[in-house]
Formats: structure tokens, C-alpha cells, sequence
């Protein structure tokens, strides 16, 4: 029991740090749209979408791979050869990236940014290519060796000096893009050369296994291969926004994206953390966990729709209150990405079908499938719609692939998850959002946020409404609810 508690606390303290590292970009949303224009904010995101591509073709990333040979070995010098070998490969490619990137920083300019003459951020910036990926893979150490408390000083360290750094550069000094670029640089420059110094002491030195390299890379090039589809997806999206219209554009996208992630960063990512490895523990049942898999289904399906839904109802007001008027708009595309960000996640939940199944090659089809329907979906939206049809062309392809997924995840292993009822949660969210724009469009802020309010506690009472028609559900429901009472009771 005692070991139980630990791994629970470890988890928490691991998803939480894990939250605050990706939350950055969200708390300094404020600056951004104080001190930028929506066509700056665009430059930022085409900056970072440039670096993502980069990063799948000459990247050479290894972090899925890193815990599957390290624990291979039980000797620590043999762990620190597998960190020794990964860096190296991966400090190497990415170099020869960074370099090709400020060879390349004019074209490249021209093409992303629509202007030339700001070469000068892409090759800065593509300095982020290398240390970055340093920063991971130190961070992916500090998990192997168990050291949730370091790997939570580590977020919150670099929460610290990011904002800072931001806060600097661009509200004091007032440098724009300029200085969002030199913060960026600067502060991933600094953890990657700390982290990277820490890493390589704690394993004892740097070394370098031939053999190694051949087995990571054999590993790890599938995976790189499946992951294409879904830079494509962004790289598409922004680019065909920019090029039908304008940064501006790119940067009102951007801005709805970052709110809707936070459905992902708050709901999905610390569920995911105990799911991705309990899931596995329940197909050793005798009835293969269907239950439970169909219990959880419905539960995290009504914590996606609520979080989805709240963030939709709410990012209206927040947008008003934190950034220039020249944003505001940027909420209306916030629902659509909102509510596709829970279908994509329903998906993936089934995806433990083709993972029980030895079948992944169809996890890569499904994910090509969904960039060739997207891509038909953005040609016919975006020149119509703007950066509201690409929106909705990405909402309209997740509920199509989630149908496509389900039925495929059916027939090469059945875990008896029920579609119908995670499906009308989305409905009931979508139709307090619509009532919410509906009824509260044009009223003041106070008026929007009590109405808000109301809209929120009617959701949360239907949504339990519906949960409880399920029995097993129920069941889980009442532990919920008798683990909270007892948590208030202690406290």
C-alpha cells in the first residue's frame, strides 16, 4: 500500500510539472496579445511550425525509445551509454539542422513569413532545434531515475525564467517578435546547456555505442514516419491560412489553438499518465477489462466535454479582458478546436485496440487517413472561411475519424467501448455553447459571465444525469464520491 501512495504521489508531482512546462505558452498569452499584433503572434507560430518540421526530418528524436533500452540494462554505466548514444545522434542531426536552417533562413523567410527580411529570426530561432531537444531528453532521464521532485523544480524553473525573460524583452524593452524570438533562445539556451551539463555528469561521461545507434534508429524510424502526418496537419493548416489570407490570420488561429490545447494540457495528459500503463494491465483479465474500459470511456469522455465546454464559454471573456481588440475575434474559432481536440482524444483512447492487437501499422494508416481528409477539407474552407474554415474543417475530420477509428478498432479488437453515450455529451456540450451564443452575444461582461456561470452547472447536472444511467458507471461514480467526502473529512 505504502509503495501504491508513492507511485500516486510521484504521479501527480510528474503530471503536474509536466502541466506547468506546457502551460507556458498559454500564461504568456497576456503579454502577446498586449504587446503584438495578431500578424506578430502569426510570425511566432510560423516560426515554431518551421522548427517542428525541421525537428521530424532531421530531429533524430529518441524519447520513446530511451525507456525501452535504458531499462534493458540493469548496470548504471550501460543506462548512461544508451543517454550518451541518443544525445550524441540526436545533438548531431539537429545541428546539421540548425545549420541548414540559417543557410536557408532567407528563402525560408520568404516562404513562411511572407517577408525576406526577417531571415534573421528564423536563424536565431533555429537555434531552439537543438536545445531543446537536450531539454527533453533530460528531463526524460530525470523520470527514469525517478526524481519527480527535481523534474518539478525544473518546470517550475523554467516557468520562472521564460516569463521573465518575456515580461523583459517585450513589455519593458519593447522589442516585439524580436523579443519573443531572444527570450525563447535565451531561455531554452540556458536549461539545455544546464540540463545537458547534469545529464552527462550523472551518467558518468559521455559515451557513444555503434551498435546501439542501429537499434535506436531501427526502433524509432516508424514512429518518426507516423509522426509526419500530424506536423502536416499543423504545417497545412497555418500554411494554407496564410497563404488564402494573411499572418494576421495565422496569429487568431494560433491564439483559439492555445486555448483549446488547455482541454488536452488540463484533462487528457494527467489521465494519460496512469492510463497509458494501466490499460495494458487490464487485457489480462478474464473478461479483457471491457467494463472498465467501457466505465473510463464514459468518464473521461464527460471530462473532456466539460473542460471542452467551459473553455469555449469562457475564452470569449478572458480574450476581452487580456488582449488588444484586434484578437477578439480569435474566440470564435476557439469552440470548434475546443470540441475537436475531444473527438481527436476519444479516438486515440481506442487506439489501445490495435496496440493489444500488434496491428499499429493501422495507427499510422488512421493518421494518414485523417491528413488526406483534412487537407480536402481545408482546400474547400479556408479560401471560403478564412481561419474560421479551418476550424471547422478540423472539427468536421475528428468526428468523421473518430466514427472511422471506432469502427476499425471494432473488428481488429473489440474492447466494447460504446460510442452513443460519449457522443451525446459532445451534443449537450455543443448545444449550451450555441445557447450560450445564442442568448448572451451582445450583453455586458457581467451579465456574459453569470449567464456563462449557469450554463456551465446546467451542463455539469446533465452530463451527470446521463452518466448515471449507466450502471457500471455509476458504481464509479459513488467511489468518486465517497473517495472526495473522505478527502473533506481529513481536511
Amino acid at each position: 500500500m505504502g509503495k501504491r501512495k508513492s507511485a500516486a504521489k510521484h504521479l501527480g508531482i510528474y503530471s503536474a510539472g509536466a502541466v506547468i512546462r506546457q502551460i507556458v505558452g498559454f500564461l504568456m498569452l497576456p503579454i502577446y496579445t498586449r504587446y503584438l499584433a495578431p500578424s506578430d503572434y502569426g510570425i511566432v507560430a510560423m516560426l515554431a511550425l518551421l522548427i517542428s518540421i525541421f525537428e521530424l526530418v532531421l530531429g533524430a528524436r529518441f524519447a520513446s525509445a530511451i525507456p525501452k533500452f535504458y531499462f534493458e540494462h540493469d548496470n548504471e554505466r550501460e543506462r548512461g551509454t544508451v543517454i550518451g548514444t541518443a544525445l550524441a545522434i540526436t545533438i548531431t542531426a539537429s545541428g546539421i539542422g540548425a545549420l541548414l536552417i540559417a543557410a536557408a533562413s532567407r528563402p525560408l523567410a520568404g516562404t513562411f513569413l511572407a517577408d525576406i527580411d526577417l531571415w534573421h529570426f528564423v536563424a536565431l530561432y533555429g537555434i531552439t532545434l537543438i536545445t531543446v531537444a537536450i531539454e527533453n531528453y533530460a528531463l526524460v532521464y530525470i523520470r527514469l531515475r525517478d526524481k519527480p521532485f527535481l523534474f518539478m523544480s525544473v518546470s517550475l524553473a523554467k516557468l520562472i525564467v521564460a516569463l521573465s525573460l518575456n515580461i523583459w524583452f517585450v513589455v519593458f524593452l519593447e522589442w516585439g517578435v524580436a523579443g519573443v524570438v531572444a527570450s525563447t533562445v535565451l531561455s531554452s539556451s540556458g536549461f539545455g546547456l544546464v540540463l545537458g551539463g547534469y545529464t552527462i555528469y550523472q551518467t558518468g561521461g559521455w559515451r557513444i555505442s555503434k551498435s546501439l545507434v542501429r537499434r535506436l534508429i531501427r526502433f524509432s524510424w516508424p514512429l518518426w514516419v507516423g509522426s509526419a502526418a500530424a506536423v502536416y496537419v499543423s504545417f497545412a493548416n497555418r500554411f494554407m491560412i496564410r497563404y488564402f489570407g494573411d499572418l494576421s490570420e495565422v496569429g487568431l488561429y494560433d491564439l483559439a489553438a492555445r486555448f483549446s490545447s488547455l482541454v488536452m494540457i488540463l484533462v487528457w495528459q494527467p489521465f494519460n499518465q496512469w492510463w497509458q500503463t494501466e490499460r495494458f494491465a487490464l487485457l489480462r483479465r478474464d473478461d479483457n477489462g471491457a467494463p472498465v474500459y467501457r466505465s473510463v470511456y464514459s468518464l473521461v469522455a464527460a471530462a473532456l466535454v466539460i473542460m471542452a465546454t467551459g473553455v469555449s464559454l469562457f475564452a470569449d471573456i478572458v480574450i476581452r479582458v487580456m488582449a488588444d481588440s484586434a484578437f477578439h475575434t480569435a474566440s470564435l474559432a476557439v469552440p470548434p478546436l475546443a470540441f475537436a481536440v475531444v473527438l481527436k482524444q476519444l479516438a486515440l483512447f481506442l487506439n489501445v485496440s490495435f496496440l493489444a492487437s500488434e496491428r499499429t501499422h493501422l495507427i499510422a494508416t488512421l493518421k494518414y487517413g485523417s491528413a488526406a481528409l483534412l487537407t480536402v477539407m481545408y482546400v474547400t474552407m479556408i479560401p471560403a472561411l478564412g481561419y474560421l474554415g479551418a476550424a471547422y474543417a478540423t472539427v468536421a475530420a475528428a468526428f468523421l475519424m473518430l466514427l472511422i477509428t471506432a469502427s476499425v478498432a471494432r473488428r481488429t479488437f473489440d474492447i466494447s467501448v460504446r460510442l452513443f453515450p460519449a457522443f451525446w455529451f459532445v451534443v449537450t456540450g455543443a448545444a449550451v455553447v450555441a445557447l450560450d451564443i445564442i442568448v448572451l452575444a451582445d450583453t455586458s461582461l457581467w451579465v456574459s459571465a453569470a449567464g456563462k456561470s449557469v450554463l456551465g452547472l446546467l451542463l455539469l447536472g446533465v452530463l451527470w444525469w446521463m452518466l448515471e444511467q449507466d450502471s457500471a458507471t455509476r458504481e464509479d461514480l459513488k467511489s468518486v464520491r465517497a473517495a472526495v467526502v473522505s478527502k473533506l473529512g481529513r481536511t
